[in-house]
């Protein structure tokens, strides 16, 4: 039979229950609200706009294009964005239109997440 009579025991026991208090319910539960929150907060830092392709460079992942104006961020201006793979130009030239959504990241990057010509 179970006896709290042995102090140990006890202080066991108050151990236990003051750990499972201190359990975040929702990471217990499954609760995949907070993951949810962080993809809504990448996708509030993403910008779409049009530019014109300045240049490519696949072996530094990295494309410059003379973007307009981003309302509420940035000013039009040319700039080199970084490319997650180099196939995300696949199909583009120098010169060429193109819209695209892109992510500001840490370090000062700005990275493609979306390209195409238009």
């Amino acid at each position: 039979m179970f006896s709290l009579s042995h102090p140990g025991t006890v202080f066991a026991l108050l151990i236990a229950l003051n750990a499972s208090a201190c359990i975040d319910p929702a990471a217990a539960s499954g609760d995949s609200t907070s993951a949810q929150t962080s993809a809504e907060e990448q996708q509030a830092n993403r910008y779409t706009t049009n530019g014109v392709v300045r240049g490519i460079d696949r072996d530094r992942l990295s494309v410059t294009i003379a973007h307009e104006d981003v309302p509420g961020y940035m000013p039009a201006m040319t700039m080199p964005f970084s490319l997650r793979a180099a196939s995300q130009v696949d199909g583009l030239d120098v010169g060429d239109n193109v819209r695209f959504t892109f992510q500001p990241e840490a370090g000062g990057r700005h990275v493609i997440v979306e390209i195409a010509k238009r």
